[in-house]
């Protein structure tokens, strides 16, 4: 979702509803160069033919790529103080808890020139069906919309919903 949005690791980032983090979370290991399964285990390593010695050996040199330290312009954040919370746990098990920043606001309150002044991506998985609970709410993104088109001019939109179409031309 991300890559098909534009994010490049290096731009600005705004996750306003990120609830668990997963698109936050991504972007931090976009930035760092982290790539996807690095810290886990794969099926093929109980293989008969797995060498290790020449799994570490690639591992060693993609290491010698990632960056270590750095700050990505990624904000997360959530009305959710539980959910911000167990984000920030989470980018600590990933070692990029330093790549991020995790706070609690709510998106009608935020307008990202509080925070840069360049355009990025902004990733919005509204909580459907928990926080919007009317069939209204899950279909009525008019103030999410609104709220983009006001202060969000020349940011990239990725959006996920529940509409198969949302069959409009979007104000940004």
């Amino acid at each position: 979702v991300l890559q098909l949005a534009g994010y490049d690791g290096q731009m600005p980032l705004l996750d306003p509803m990120c609830g668990s983090g997963t698109f936050s979370l991504e972007a931090a290991l976009m930035a760092a160069n982290i790539p996807p399964g690095w810290f886990r285990r794969f099926a093929f390593m109980e293989w008969p033919s797995f060498v290790d010695r020449r799994w570490q050996h690639l591992r060693k040199q993609h290491e010698a790529v990632m960056r270590k330290t750095g700050k990505a312009a990624i904000l997360a954040f959530d009305v959710d103080g539980v959910a911000c919370e167990a984000l920030k746990q989470t980018l600590r098990r990933h070692h990029v808890a330093d790549w991020i920043t995790v706070d609690r606001k709510d998106f009608f309150d935020f307008s990202p020139g509080e925070w840069t002044d360049s355009k990025g991506v902004v990733v919005l998985n509204p909580p459907y069906g928990r926080r919007f609970t009317t069939a209204a709410d899950q279909t009525g993104l008019d103030p999410i919309f609104k709220h983009l088109s006001r202060h969000y001019k020349g940011w990239r939109l990725a959006l996920v919903s529940p509409r198969k179409s949302l069959n409009r031309k979007l104000p940004f």
